[in-house]
């Protein structure tokens, strides 16, 4: 029974020091409610905090189910390869543009689209990221093809 005791005592301190071995590294990556990394970007001069998506299942989530994205921010969709991109409104509760990016560039819009429209927008040329931003962001922030989309 004393060997027992003694052998959970050291697994927990075990287990602590390794905790707190692991939180003694600094770490500059925030992460959102959903628990994806928040960055840092500028479009075209304009500063957003994004939510980084990059697995297959994040992509897929994407911005479904959420009640509602404030003003500066959005969901950066980091794709696996240079191709054509294709999204939908599914599960969306509110309206959105999509920007599609290739390099680092703004290549195509899809502006002020209806949570409950059925069809699906397609990047108008190989893109290699995609940015969800509140419906209206880029008439407002006059954005425009060849745009710059750069990182923290």
């Amino acid at each position: 029974m004393l060997n027992r005791y003694r052998m959970r005592l050291k697994f927990k301190w075990g287990l602590d020091l390794f905790l707190i071995y692991l939180l003694s590294f600094p770490s500059d990556a925030a992460l959102s409610a959903a628990g994806n990394q928040l960055r840092q970007i500028w479009v075209n001069g304009i500063e957003l905090q994004v939510e980084v998506v990059d697995t297959p299942a994040q992509i897929f989530q994407g911005l479904s189910g959420r009640h509602t994205l404030p003003p500066a921010q959005g969901m950066l969709f980091m794709m696996p390869t240079l191709e054509q991109q294709h999204f939908c409104m599914r599960g969306m509760r509110f309206g959105l543009d999509i920007i599609w990016i290739a390099r680092g560039r703004i290549i195509g819009m899809a502006k002020n689209l209806d949570p409950m429209d059925k069809r699906t927008f397609s990047s108008p040329a190989p893109a290699d990221q995609v940015l969800e931003v509140p419906a209206g962001f880029c008439d407002q922030h006059q954005l425009q093809i060849n745009d710059r989309v750069s990182f923290k």
